[in-house]
């Protein structure tokens, strides 16, 4: 009879475990988007440095698709930008191969947006891309612990990753904000009707983590922007100079595809990376950087120079040599 007691106790605990673990995969069903909306928001805050809010999240566990309504990433605080937001996506649609969806690395079937609303406002203190542009090279360099890229490439382990070959935008339009004579506010937009980027993140075999893919994906759409708005007479050549540079700068420091996307859509930014060529490191590429943004300066042009009193140190000489060749090279790409 004792015996019989226990296992019939033995079932209660089962079925109540059993029961216990519907429920709780069913509220974790029923609370997914809310989860993957917070999830969202927080991957793309910390690899931006802006805050982000998503209206709405849906997925379908069944089909592996995920659907996100209205995300706004928010212009770079601290400033005094006046522009309603950075950047504004309105619908955008990823499929997921679900034989992936348990294993590390996430592979993407479908990656398309709808609706890209792209403001580039240049304030008091620079341009508001040039902030986050900054913001994502340094995240990017201190992210990458030394030894561990070469650990996780051996192992494959570390966090969850995403694969994708190929990103569609479409109906994008960017809106160059800029002061003019008398304090006047100049406005041009830049629409582009379809946007195809191909192999996104085909660096190694685990992918790229969905801030890792965030801060590639902004300076190779960026460089998409800037080779139509050189086609739009009105916008400042010197907003479109230092937008490039930045480009240019982070397209270096993250390397691998993200650069050599950048270089095959070509203007400005694909033209001084080909030209950089590989460099010996990022601490040169900055500088010879910053001297082609001396040097093409129209404030410098004008300036009388300074008396030779004291030589320049070598290095500053070399660098400054270098990005003058450079510039011979690149030629009136700013004009």
């Amino acid at each position: 009879m004792a015996m019989f007691k226990t296992i019939r106790t033995l079932f209660k605990v089962i079925i109540l475990l059993v029961l216990l673990l519907v429920v709780g995969v069913g509220v974790g069903i029923y609370y997914i988007d809310s989860i993957a909306k917070i999830g969202i928001e927080q991957g793309a805050s910390y690899a931006l440095g802006v805050d982000t809010s998503v209206e709405n999240v849906d997925i379908s566990l069944l089909d592996g698709t995920m659907t996100i309504e209205n995300m706004t990433l928010d212009n770079p605080k601290g400033f005094s930008f006046k522009t309603p937001h950075l950047i504004k996506l309105g619908r955008f649609d990823l499929g997921l191969q679900s034989s992936t969806l348990l294993k590390e690395t996430i592979q993407i079937r479908q990656f398309k947006i709808d609706g890209l609303d792209i403001y580039i406002e240049e304030g008091e203190t620079g341009n508001n891309f040039s902030k986050i542009l900054e913001h994502v090279k340094e995240k990017f360099k201190s992210d990458k612990s030394p030894g561990e890229e070469d650990k996780e490439e051996k192992e494959g382990k570390g966090k969850k990753k995403v694969k994708l070959d190929t990103i569609e935008i479409y109906n994008l339009v960017a809106h160059f904000h800029f002061s003019e004579s008398l304090g006047k506010l100049g406005k041009i937009d830049v629409p582009i009707d379809e946007l195809i980027l191909e192999n996104i993140s085909s660096d190694g075999p685990h992918g790229d983590t969905v801030s890792q893919l965030s801060q590639k994906l902004l300076p190779i759409i960026l460089a998409a922007i800037m080779d139509q708005a050189k086609n739009f007479p009105g916008i400042p050549p010197d907003l479109l100079k230092d937008i490039n540079i930045d480009i240019a700068d982070v397209g270096k420091t993250i390397g691998g595809d993200t650069e050599k996307l950048i270089q095959q859509i070509g203007g400005a930014a694909g033209e001084i990376l080909q030209n950089l060529g590989d460099g010996d490191g990022d601490g040169e590429i900055t500088d010879i950087l910053k001297d082609i943004g001396n040097i093409l300066s129209p404030k410098d042009k004008d300036e009388t120079p300074a008396p030779e009193e004291t030589p320049a140190p070598e290095e500053e000489t070399k660098s400054t040599d270098e990005a003058e060749g450079i510039l011979e090279k690149i030629g009136d790409l700013f004009k």
